[in-house]
């Protein structure tokens, strides 16, 4: 081949790496987005439910929460709601099970 096919090539494949990099950037910032609307919803459900969530640091809520989740009714609870999701269809207003970060 010639040069000016090899450059036209190259030029080619630099766009298309560009354009991943830029799709991957997008996604990572969907992502992240949504994971600090999740911890948002997360944090004031906590508080609503349990005024005195904001007195504990981040160890003692890592105690707290561990021991939570090994109870049964935790465990029984969180099936429960799953299974309505999955029956139902939806586990969120898009009508899908589980949309993370979607446009």
């Amino acid at each position: 081949m010639n040069t000016f096919q090899d450059s036209k090539e190259s030029i080619l494949i630099k766009r298309k790496e560009a354009e991943l990099r830029e799709a991957k950037r997008k996604e990572n910032e969907r992502r992240r987005k949504f994971e600090t609307e999740m911890k948002c919803i997360i944090g004031g459900t906590f508080h609503k439910y349990f005024n005195d969530a904001y007195l504990f640091d981040k160890y003692e809520w890592d105690r707290i929460i561990g021991e939570l989740v090994k109870t049964d009714t935790f465990t029984n609870v969180v099936r429960a709601i799953y299974s309505e999701n999955m029956t139902k269809g939806a586990g969120n207003d898009s009508g899908a099970i589980y949309t993370p970060y979607k446009d």
